[in-house]
């Protein structure tokens, strides 16, 4: 069976990760025109 890896046993599954990549949005009230922000990995975002 050369080749196939996860012979007899299937891979075991990844876990996910436990935190997201925060990306934001915003507009300029001026020109309208919108911005991108990327965040590193953050459990809560919040808005002030």
């Amino acid at each position: 069976m050369a080749g196939y890896g996860g012979m007899p046993r299937a891979k075991a599954a990844t876990k996910h990760k436990q935190t997201t990549k925060a990306t934001f949005v915003y507009t300029c009230d001026i020109c309208n025109k919108a911005h991108v922000k990327a965040f590193s990995r953050i459990k809560k975002a919040n808005l002030v």
